[in-house]
């Protein structure tokens, strides 16, 4: 969010900021003015429709009425516009994207040009994030190499959420990845326990905690240290 300051007050009806037809915040009490716009607190916006030299209150609004001072809204920097992109589609590290287009030299206030010319082979293909809070835009992974994006050339890849089902220890596979785990309750960091046994013919998983639980229960209510759940991937049918 852009800042503002006692300097961007305007009191003087001809100060060279002031442009009939723009859009201003309006008040009658400078400090409070900038202190709810940079707490993002309500404050009356519209359109400066006149100006009155020899009124106290010389700044008039589209509902003509009249005003102390005014404050243009500011334009926000690349580095806001971007984190407010980042927040909005809450992006991660790892993450993909796709690049939907090239950047013009210097569009939109972003100022790495010197890759410019990657971007020709990168549209329409997807990439991994491998930063994003940089004022200098959105580190892509392509191929070896890392390179900076700007934000507004690129599209969220939304990927579909994988499917699970309990581990059956029928399966030796399933076994293999289940021996000697550790684990945790979903949610919580407090407490991580290793596998101890596994009971083939009834679906079994021993924990030192508990005296056994079903690889179904293991699945709704436990995971792995790295976050995933205690599970096997179901690949979608194609």
């Amino acid at each position: 969010m852009a800042r503002y300051t006692y300097e961007d007050v305007i009191i003087d009806p001809k100060d060279p900021r002031v442009e009939i037809g723009a859009e201003y915040w309006f008040s009658d009490c400078p400090n409070a003015l900038v202190k709810r716009l940079n707490n993002a607190k309500a404050a009356k916006k519209g359109h400066l429709s006149s100006v009155e030299s020899n009124n106290n209150l010389p700044f008039y609004d589209e509902d003509s009425r009249c005003w102390l001072c005014i404050i243009r809204k500011k334009e926000m920097t690349y580095t806001e516009r971007q984190a407010e992109w980042v927040k909005a589609n809450n992006i991660k590290v790892g993450d993909k994207v796709k690049v939907i287009r090239k950047c013009e030299t210097e569009e939109n206030g972003w100022g790495c040009t010197w890759n410019i010319h990657v971007m020709d082979s990168a549209v329409d293909k997807v990439f991994k994030i491998v930063n994003s809070h940089y004022k200098k835009g959105i580190l892509l992974r392509i191929g070896i190499d890392e390179c900076w994006f700007p934000y507004f050339v690129l599209e969220k890849v939304e990927e579909p959420e994988k499917k699970y089902v309990p581990f059956d220890l029928n399966n030796e596979e399933d076994r293999a990845k289940l021996r000697g785990a550790w684990v945790r309750i979903k949610g919580s960091r407090r407490l991580e326990q290793q596998i101890v046994a596994l009971a083939i013919n009834t679906q079994l998983v021993f924990l030192p905690d508990v005296v056994s639980v079903e690889t179904k229960e293991l699945l709704e209510g436990y995971e792995f240290l790295d976050g995933t759940p205690c599970g096997i991937v179901v690949e979608d049918e194609q």
